[in-house]
Order: C-alpha cells, then structure tokens, then sequence
C-alpha cells in the first residue's frame, strides 16, 4: 500500500462522495421517469468512479505529493461534474416534485 500525503483532503472528497450517493439512492426510490431514472444512474456511475478510479489508485500508484495533489484537483473537478449534474435533477424535482417528467 502506498502512503497517502492528504489523507484529510482524501477523507472530505469521500465523504461528499457519499453524502451525494445517499441523494441519488433516495432520488431513485421516489423517481419514476425513465430518463430522470437513467441520468440519476449515470450520476451514480460518475460518484463511483470517484472512489473506484481516482481514489483507489492512490493506494496503487505511488506518487510525489505534488503528483497527488494534482490527482486529487482531477478527483475534485470530476466530483463537481457529477454534482453539477445531480443539482439539475435536484432542482427538478424542487420545482416540479418526484413525480416530474420528461415530454415526448
């Protein structure tokens, strides 16, 4: 295993990560349209690579901590990606309800 230089910057992207995931999990039980359900699924695709891609390869690959913090800068604008993505459906569903769909 190797060392990891910001372990608390690493325990904050995580975290958010799955403060995030515990929205699209209670997203995807009260949602019923097909494609509010299969943005939320590739949302939920995109908060897994955070953890499954970018921060399990720190533990793989050794790197200098500037190498990390670069990584981790990555890791972060990956995140917001997804966030930014899980915001829409979220305003959707604030202004529309759970029961909101798409015309068509």
């Amino acid at each position: 295993m190797n060392q990891i230089h910001s372990p608390e910057r690493v325990k904050a992207i995580r975290d958010s990560a799955a403060a995030h995931m515990r929205s699209v999990t209670d997203l995807e039980a009260r949602m019923e349209d097909p494609y509010f359900r299969g943005r939320l699924q590739q949302i939920r695709y995109g908060l897994e690579d955070v953890e499954s891609f970018f921060l399990v390869s720190l533990t793989r690959e050794s790197r200098t901590p500037a190498q990390e913090s670069t990584w981790l800068d990555y890791t972060d604008v990956a995140l917001a990606i997804t966030v930014r993505q899980l915001k829409v459906i979220q305003d959707a569903v604030a202004k529309f309800g759970p029961k909101v769909a798409t015309a068509g």
